[in-house]
């Protein structure tokens, strides 16, 4: 009896369960037992999952190219100028029917997969406007200070947002985008997603168009008297800044213990007869992420990954030892450089992708913010001597070693001397060496 009572308990527990999901997604039914409506089913979850790709905005780290937007949608809603913003979204979408006999396999429709319809605020216009009326009275005004400016287009913003809100508020804005599933397992329903075309390298479009045109706005009338706040613009500034550190060695600005290991890089390229470019075009296997950014502390955690130029370089001088004691004619010293450049070369360009510094170097390396009379953010990073070395794959600890012969400056190859010529100068060595 016990057991028979536990086995109903479990059956209507079970039948109560089906019953609520059927309640709450009565389009269940149809799928499961008639096939339901599959453009239907797929336009219900774009028509979400294309809305919440304004969520992107909260992320300045990923899309630091949104600031802009960013700063421009807080001033006219305050601290919650996200939740704002996606209110005021809807999204209409339509899946695009297509010959797939005359498309070519990996090419784009030409009106992508589906056609997006978005509705929303025109903030766009709000930007335009503003700026217009703001360059206009900076004219008249003769201003020159940029926190003046700056305040005077805040105050334009809000002026012209209750102007487009009284005429043309909501604007339309069509987007053309392809399909894809974003269901991590199999299971009931469609969980579509848009991604960008082929022919595009993001989703700007999408981005613009539901911020009411307002990235795009932006895009094609910049602000040079915009200041973007700390809290949007932190994460671009000082990677920039730390990008700023490979450019400056790049350009030979750097601590002297590292000059040797600077030209030993400009042989990691195939020689142009520049060796600034040479060297720039070797640093592009040098990478670096930031893996945290702690703004209450200041602290930048990062990771450095690049070739082991060190084991490179090793490699490269014994297979230049044994090429000269190889040789059986008496090698000048620049012709046993071009050896050891001509190893270093190939070396790199066979091992630069397969033999990394392993494991990844990692370091954190403070930073400061100071505010200049405007009342912009700015920021300075600390760094040693030291820090330099990351950027440079072991390769400090190796150069020098052996290599007396090594040939720095990348010029044309010594002319080949004749006998008599080799006579002289073997006789010119021993003497010095008396």
């Amino acid at each position: 009896m016990k057991n028979f009572l536990m086995k109903t308990s479990f059956k209507l527990l079970f039948i109560l369960l089906i019953a609520f999901i059927v309640i709450n997604n009565p389009s269940i039914i149809e799928d499961l037992f008639f096939g339901g409506d599959i453009d239907a089913s797929y336009c219900k979850s774009i028509k979400v999952n294309a809305k919440a790709m304004y969520w992107d905005f909260e992320d300045e780290i990923e899309y630091p190219e949104l600031n802009e937007s960013r700063e421009i949608l807080k001033r006219l809603f305050g601290e919650n100028w996200l939740e704002i913003g996606h209110e005021n979204i809807t999204v209409e979408p339509t899946l695009n029917k297509h010959d797939i006999s005359e498309h070519e396999p990996g090419e784009d429709f030409e009106n992508g997969e589906v056609t997006l319809k978005i509705y929303s605020y025109n903030y766009g216009k709000v930007y335009k406007n503003a700026k217009e009326k703001t360059d206009k009275q900076i004219k008249e005004r003769n201003i020159k200070n940029k926190k003046e400016k700056n305040d005077l287009l805040n105050k334009n913003l809000k002026e012209e947002y209750r102007n487009v809100m009284e005429k043309d508020k909501i604007t339309e804005n069509v987007v053309y985008k392809n399909m894809s599933d974003k269901s991590s397992s199999r299971g009931i329903g469609a969980n579509m997603t848009v991604v960008h075309l082929k022919r595009q390298k993001d989703n700007m479009d999408l981005y613009s168009a539901l911020t009411g045109g307002l990235v795009y706005e932006i895009e094609k009338n910049p602000c040079d008297y915009l200041i973007v706040s700390d809290e949007f613009k932190y994460y671009e500034e000082l990677k920039g800044l730390i990008e700023d550190v490979k450019n400056d060695i790049v350009k030979g600005d750097m601590p002297s213990d590292y000059e040797e290991a600077r030209e030993v890089m400009s042989t990691f390229a195939d020689p142009t007869g520049d060796k600034e470019k040479d060297i720039e075009v070797a640093f592009r296997s040098v990478g670096f992420s930031i893996e945290k950014i702690d703004r209450d502390k200041k602290k930048i955690k990062l990771i450095f990954d690049s070739p082991d130029y060190e084991k490179i370089y090793n490699r490269a001088l014994e297979e230049t030892i044994n090429d000269i004691e190889s040789e059986e004619k008496y090698l000048t010293e620049g012709e046993k450089g071009e050896i050891f450049t001509e190893n270093l070369y190939r070396n790199y360009v066979d091992r630069s992708t397969k033999t990394r510094v392993d494991p990844k170097k990692k370091t954190t390396i403070t930073y400061e913010t100071y505010y200049d009379e405007n009342g912009e953010c700015h920021y300075k990073i600390n760094i040693d001597d030291y820090f330099y070395s990351y950027f440079f794959g072991n390769l400090e600890k190796a150069v020098g070693s052996e290599a007396d012969y090594m040939i720095f400056e990348r010029e044309k190859p010594p002319e080949k001397k004749k006998g008599p010529d080799i006579v002289k100068e073997m006789m010119e060595e021993e003497e010095n060496n008396k």
